[in-house]
């Protein structure tokens, strides 16, 4: 991994509210320890109402934190197994350990325990994509909401571009629908009693109407202008028609109608035996890690 010293496994200062990385061996008496695994578009800053929440639980405020801090461009498949060496090198002891691991976070930490052997006590997973998201085509709704002047502020859209652009890091090919990696990993894991699955479904009740409505009346200027900046230019008459058709059956994806703007319901959700799995309404896919309710959720399955 470059620059080595901006990742791996770090600590957190309650006293000087900073995060430094962890020496060799330097983890071996820890006792019951939280792992924070962020995202894709994550850094060491994605947690902070996480760790204010855990320690004002008097019951949870001396546990130790650390922070899994992997590249935003790179396999998550390197991100897991860089996990495991950061274990090894910190003689971190990992059977008691928590894991909470927020989307692609998620899948790295599985690929740690499932595919590299890796110890912990338990995970617990915020909007995670078990089964992929379709990057491609929120990153294009995304992106033209932004150029269409004449469309305004459309809810689900300007919170797509919000959370699509936070970190500007590197989409992963990983990510995608059906990829091998997520192939490799499944949806129902061997160890899923000690997994906790937490996932949100953005657009609900009344709020949630509001919101598709406004997708309603802008799906028509996207439409026209995938149309100018793909398929008016195409000479063929016959392509320029199928491509033109394709676009008139654009539909907004299954992430934004039935999921937290990034990650279907479907796609969050795990198979099989687990611990628990819960899916939140309301909630998006930045806020399911910074509301009270989900954040509370989080701490019952550490007080357990």
């Amino acid at each position: 991994v470059r620059n080595s010293k901006r990742f791996g496994l770090l600590e957190w200062n309650p006293r000087s509210f900073q995060w430094t990385r962890c020496g060799d061996l330097s983890l071996k008496r820890l006792d019951r320890s939280i792992v924070l695994v962020h995202g894709m578009h994550g850094d060491k800053g994605s947690f902070t109402d996480l760790i204010v929440h855990l320690k004002q639980n008097r019951k949870l405020r001396n546990r130790p934190i650390l922070v899994f801090r992997h590249p935003a461009n790179g396999s998550l498949a390197l991100s897991g197994r860089f996990l495991k060496k950061e274990i090894q090198r910190t003689a971190l002891p990992a059977a008691k350990t928590i894991f909470i691991c927020h989307s692609a976070g998620g899948l790295a930490t599985r690929w740690y325990a499932e595919k590299e052997n890796g110890l912990f006590d338990r995970l617990i997973f915020l909007a995670t994509p078990h089964g992929g998201s379709s990057l491609t085509a929120l990153k294009v709704l995304a992106d033209l909401n932004k150029s269409l002047e004449n469309i305004g502020n459309i809810g689900p859209l300007d919170s797509l571009a919000r959370i699509v652009e936070d970190g500007n890091g590197a989409l992963t090919e990983d990510l995608h629908l059906d990829s091998l990696f997520l192939r490799s990993l499944g949806r129902q894991p061997k160890a899923g009693e000690r997994y906790h699955n937490f996932y949100g479904k953005a657009l609900t009740g009344f709020v949630g109407k509001l919101a598709r409505a406004a997708l309603d009346f802008a799906m028509p200027a996207i439409k026209e202008a995938l149309k100018k900046d793909f398929a008016d230019g195409i000479p063929s008459k016959l392509l320029r028609e199928t491509v033109t058709q394709a676009i008139e059956n654009l539909r907004a994806p299954d992430e934004i109608l039935d999921g937290d703007l990034v990650v279907s319901t479907a796609s969050a959700r795990l198979l099989g035996r687990l611990g628990s799995q819960r899916m939140m309404e309301g909630l998006d896919h930045d806020t399911i890690k910074v509301d009270r309710e989900a954040l509370n959720a989080v701490v019952e399955i550490l007080l357990k």
